[in-house]
Formats: structure tokens, C-alpha cells, sequence
């Protein structure tokens, strides 16, 4: 995503601050709550995952309609909706993806591929400010910590290789599919 990346070195700075303090709040929140807590809200949180994914870009249309198309959405208002989704990232992180991509389709990104590369500016902060946390409260159990960085840095590096050949309406569904079973067996394991 380097010229996706080059596009938006003006305007990121202000989201990977959202992210990264976003990340840290959610990252003590789930220290602060617990194990049980965090299980029975798994299957809650996938859902409200895929279904902003699913219903993104009707919300977005709706949206549209609603505003003057030649205003933007207010950038404190997508800044403010940014940090809470950072908080529930740092929190859970699973589903994170998907709920970022629908966000930035709703605040106005045309482009998988843009929205793609922001949503993995901000993910790489709010998972430097969970590092911050994680790391020096004992909870992190390395033997399974270090295969999942390593797959995750080869796994995205790859990823992006193959999804610029798969046109974005099939990548948008194969990303729903996902979101549909993963929410499936979360309610399964955990509800």
C-alpha cells in the first residue's frame, strides 16, 4: 500500500493519535475486567463487528442522504468514532478489521484499498499501546505470542500482494463471509 500510504501522509497523523490512545485505554480496560467478562462479550462484540461491516455501506448511502453531499462528515465526529472503535480494538481486537473497513467506507473512503492501508496505519498504533500494557503486566504467554507476531507480520505483508487481484466487490463479501462464520463460532464457544 505504498502509494495508498503516500496519498495520506498529511492527514494521518491526527487518527494514529486516536489509535494509539484508543488502544491504550482499551488494552487497560480489558486488564481492569477480567477473563469472564471478556468471554461472555466476545460473541456480542463479533457480531456488532460484522453487522457494521454488513450494513456499512447502507448506513454510509443514508448518510449521504442526510448531508449536504458537499459537506464532508465532521472530522472531529469521525476522530471521536475512531477512538471508540480503537477502545474496543485495544479491548478485543478481534472483528477490528472489519468494523474499521465499514467506518471508513461510512465516513466517505471510496476505496478498499486506501481504507485498507489506514486501517493498517492504525491497528500497527493501537497494538504498539497494547505492547505497552500487555508487556510488562505478566499476561502475555510467549510460546503462543511469537508464532501469531510472526505469522501476522508474513500473513499481512502477503495479503495485501494477493487483494490488490481480487476485484473489491468479491473481496467485500469474502470479508462478510468470514465475518458471518467467525461470529458464528464465537457464539458457539463462547454464548
Amino acid at each position: 500500500y505504498r502509494s495508498e500510504l503516500a496519498e495520506m501522509r498529511h492527514d494521518v497523523r491526527p487518527h494514529l493519535i486516536v489509535a494509539f490512545v484508543g488502544g491504550l485505554a482499551g488494552s487497560l480496560l480489558l486488564l481492569w475486567s477480567g477473563e469472564v467478562r471478556f468471554e461472555k462479550a466476545v460473541p456480542w462484540l463479533m457480531l456488532t463487528a460484522t453487522l457494521f461491516f454488513a450494513f456499512g455501506e447502507w448506513v454510509k448511502k443514508r448518510l449521504h442522504a442526510w448531508r449536504k453531499p458537499e459537506r464532508p462528515m465532521p472530522r472531529r465526529a469521525i476522530l471521536a468514532f475512531e477512538f471508540v472503535l480503537m477502545v474496543y480494538g485495544g479491548y478485543f481486537g478481534a472483528g477490528l478489521g472489519i468494523v474499521l473497513l465499514a467506518a471508513l467506507a461510512m465516513a466517505g473512503e471510496a476505496s478498499i484499498h486506501r481504507a485498507n492501508a489506514r486501517k493498517n496505519l492504525m491497528v500497527a498504533a493501537l497494538s504498539i499501546a497494547g505492547m505497552i500494557v500487555f508487556l510488562p503486566s505478566g499476561v502475555v504467554v510467549w510460546i503462543y505470542a511469537v508464532p501469531i507476531l510472526i505469522g501476522s507480520g508474513l500473513g499481512g505483508y502477503g495479503a495485501v500482494y494477493l487483494v490488490r487481484r481480487v476485484p473489491q466487490h468479491v473481496l467485500r463479501l469474502s470479508v462478510l463471509a468470514w465475518a458471518i462464520l467467525l461470529t458464528g463460532v464465537m457464539f458457539w464457544k463462547y454464548g
